[in-house]
Parts: C-alpha cells; sequence; structure tokens
C-alpha cells in the first residue's frame, strides 16, 4: 500500500493551507501529519515548520506531534529551540517546560506512542520514506534534551561570571571575559536569555551597560519577551461596572433623581446627551520585558537615560505604566519618570484600564500625579484629543469611585474635572446623580 499515490501538483494549493496542519495538531492526528510532512519531502516541496505549530503542539501538550515537527524541520536545533524556549521563559510556573521534560524522560514505549511508523497499514513506505522509527526517536529526544541542558549550563556559566560572590564584575573583567568566551557570549544574546536584560536586573554599573550595548550590537532596544502577567483582576472589575450601569438605569425614574435632574436642568440635559456605559472589554494577558521596562522596574533612572538615548521608545507595545503596576512594581518614582520622558496619554482617557485599578485599589498618589500630568498637558496644548473625552471621564470614574468607597479619588477626579468644566453646576448635578443610584448611606458618608 502505497500512501503517496495519487499526489500531484494539482494539490499545491493545499500545501500553503496551515490550517490543516493546525488542525491535525489540536485533534491529535499525528499519523496524518508526519504523512503529509514526508509528502512534501518525498515532492521535494518546501515548506515553513513554523514556530506557531510548536507553540500549539505545546499548549495541546501533543508532544508527539511536537516530535514530528522538529523531525521535519530543516532549521538548526538551536534556531527551534530559542524560540521554544523562550515559550517556556514565559511560564512563571514552568508547567510547561515541566510537561514536556517529563514527556522527553518517560518510559513509555515508542510502540505506544502516535506516530505512523506504529500503525499496522503501510509497511512499504515506513522505511523507504524515513517515517519516525524507534531509533530516529530516541536519537531526536537525546539530541532535544542535550541541547537544552547545555543552554541551561551557559546561561548559568555567564550569570555565576557576571555576579560572583555577590559582586558584579567591573567593565575590564567584563570586556576580558568577552573576549575569551565571545562565540558563548553571541550564542546566548538571543530570546531565551539576554544579557542587557540580565545585566539590567542585577545592577551592573553603567559603563558595563553601555559597553554591551555597543559591543553586541543593540542597534534596537525595543525589543523583549513576552510574559505572563500576575494580576488579572481586570474582569472583575468589569463584571462590577456592568452591575453599576444596571442598577444606575433602574434608579433613573425614581423621584429623587428626577427632582435633582429639574434642579439642575440644563446639566441634566448634558448629562443625558453623555452617556458611556461600557469598559473596553480586550485584556492581554502578558507584557514585553524590555530592558527600558527592566531598568524602570529597578527605579534604575540612570540606565533609563542611557536606554532612551539609544533609541529606546517608552510607548514600545504596550502601556509600561500599566505593566508595571500589573506587576507590582509602579511608584511614584518611575511613574512620574515615565509621564516626563515622552509617555503618550492614550487619546481614549475614557477607557484607561489602569485608572479602573487605581481606583478600586486605592491607588490615589498614582490618580492624582496621572491627573496633574493630563491637566499640565492641556495647559501647553500637547494633547488636543483629551478635551473630547471629558465627557466621559466623569461617568465611569465617578461610579467606580463611589461603589468602591474611593471618596478620595472623587476628590481627585472633581479637582481635575473643575478645571475643564466651566459650570460647576454641571459637576455637582453628575455627582449627585450618580450616588442617587446607590444607597443612601456611601453620600452620607462622602
Amino acid at each position: 500500500m502505497n500512501i503517496f499515490k495519487g499526489h500531484d501538483n494539482k494539490n499545491n494549493d493545499i500545501l500553503n493551507n496551515s490550517n490543516i496542519i493546525k488542525k491535525w495538531i489540536k485533534s491529535f492526528n499525528n499519523k496524518f501529519l508526519e504523512i503529509f510532512l514526508r509528502y512534501l519531502k518525498k515532492e521535494n516541496k518546501s515548506i515553513d515548520i513554523k514556530n506557531e505549530y510548536y507553540k500549539l503542539a505545546i499548549d495541546q501538550k501533543n508532544f508527539d506531534g511536537w516530535i514530528i515537527l522538529f523531525n521535519n524541520d530543516e532549521r538548526s536545533i538551536n534556531e527551534i529551540l530559542c524560540y521554544i524556549l523562550n515559550e517556556f521563559e514565559g511560564d512563571r510556573n514552568e508547567e510547561q517546560l515541566d510537561n514536556f521534560l517529563k514527556y522527553l524522560n518517560s518510559s513509555k514505549s515508542f510502540n505506544e506512542m502516535d506516530f505512523y511508523y506504529n500503525d499496522k497499514y503501510g509497511n512499504e513506505d515506513k522505511d523507504k520514506y524515513s517515517f519516525l522509527n524507534e531509533y530516529m526517536f530516541k536519537y531526536k529526544i537525546l539530541e532535544i534534551k542535550t541541547n537544552i541542558e547545555t543552554y541551561k549550563e551557559k546561561i548559568e556559566e555567564i550569570k555565576d561570571t557576571l555576579i560572583k560572590d555577590g559582586k558584579v564584575m567591573d567593565k575590564q573583567s567584563f570586556k576580558n571575559y568577552i573576549k575569551n568566551n565571545d562565540s558563548l557570549m553571541r550564542l546566548l544574546k538571543g530570546k531565551n536569555f539576554d544579557i542587557l536584560i540580565y545585566s539590567i536586573e542585577n545592577f551592573v554599573s553603567k559603563d558595563v551597560i553601555e559597553y554591551i550595548i555597543n559591543e553586541f550590537s543593540y542597534k534596537n532596544l525595543n525589543y523583549g519577551n513576552k510574559i505572563k502577567t500576575t494580576n488579572n483582576d481586570y474582569t472583575e472589575i468589569k463584571q462590577t461596572f456592568e452591575k453599576i450601569i444596571i442598577n444606575y438605569k433602574n434608579n433613573k425614574d425614581s423621584s429623587i433623581y428626577q427632582n435633582i435632574k429639574n434642579h439642575y436642568k440644563e446639566s441634566g440635559d448634558l448629562l443625558t446627551n453623555r452617556s458611556y456605559n461600557n469598559l473596553y472589554s480586550k485584556y492581554k494577558t502578558t507584557y514585553r520585558k524590555t530592558p527600558l521596562y527592566t531598568a524602570l522596574s529597578k527605579n534604575n533612572f540612570e540606565i533609563a537615560d542611557v536606554l532612551i538615548n539609544n533609541g529606546s521608545n517608552i510607548n514600545y507595545k504596550e502601556d509600561i505604566i500599566y505593566s508595571l503596576y500589573r506587576e507590582n512594581l509602579l511608584n511614584c518614582e518611575n511613574l512620574n519618570y515615565i509621564l516626563n520622558h515622552g509617555y503618550n496619554v492614550s487619546k481614549w482617557l475614557a477607557n484607561d484600564k489602569k485608572i479602573y485599578h487605581w481606583i478600586k485599589c486605592s491607588n490615589n498618589e498614582f490618580l492624582e500625579i496621572y491627573f496633574n500630568y493630563i491637566q499640565n498637558m492641556k495647559k501647553e496644548n500637547i494633547k488636543n484629543n483629551i478635551q473630547k473625552n471629558n465627557e466621559c471621564i466623569l461617568e465611569q470614574y465617578y461610579k467606580l469611585s463611589i461603589y468602591y468607597n474611593n471618596y478620595n479619588a472623587i476628590i481627585i477626579l472633581y479637582n481635575y474635572y473643575s478645571g475643564i468644566e466651566k459650570d460647576e453646576n454641571i459637576i455637582l448635578c453628575r455627582l449627585f446623580l450618580f450616588f442617587m443610584s446607590f444607597e443612601e448611606e456611601r453620600y452620607k458618608k462622602f
């Protein structure tokens, strides 16, 4: 039985269809996956074994499928594992790495695994087309394990050399080390281990940091590994706000609500035209650990200056303020530094996730610094688009502040908004109406 009979160039449309590969990985149809990839080899059809296939196999715990991909990948093992180890690096609990290592060290028999060689059909093709057999499988496993161990040993060697007995290596010693270990150092300037980020994390001196940037040709400092965040309570905040909106709508027909609205008739009309009842629904569970992020997480502003002077963008990818906050690394000092070094306030200020968190957790020092910065920007006419969102700021931030009993936040918002709205009655009207959508006790406390 020849599994390749009937395949010709008419099938070219399927060769570039990565969806079928992903489908087989997800459904653990590893025999189909292996047949397909071996067919490509036979026909000398080139296909990229994409990194995303490996990641999908890891996420699905389809490690047999992972080995099939690896066996058909033309790239070097270093290139493949560099990406994979980086994926493991983003897993704080190392659960994925543990699962993968357990698979590599498994005592499970090859005959029990999901490879085409173990299928009862197509025996004449199995050796002819080099399907993965037991010998090849054991060789691949050994190759992967050896490579992973070598990487880990090299990384530990560099770490131990840079910081020995709690002392950081000086510039001259570091230069000498690089000269003697040039190939080692350049091999490990990659996604899995980055000498610059590691040095910043461990408070290596400014002159050594500058030397690393120049010696290793860091022409672009805007990069970083994705790390899973430890703070994921945004969903709770969003659900809370949805409850507030329902409660608010239910109270809009109450007599006390209508009395206040009639008392401030103009303000009440403005309120009905300025409703904002949705929070931003998308929420990232990762952030990028860039060199600049690392320096700011340590309040190492001297190194942050060096990085910015060499091209680091404080607005690269994610909101760096929010990323630091989610990792409990934000403080007044690095917040002020970020705001004064080119930080761009989102044009969607009314839907700023970090403000929700600050209100909920009573981080009012951050709230005050941030709104003071925005107010100063407005005075200098730096950010014209913020004015468009003023009517939205009041609604959700006031409502959340009342719900979480964060009355100091209300004062901060009031002070900010009073500098924008000419008619103070508008502010008071809205504030009263927001309070009336909650129990009277909250208003009395305020």
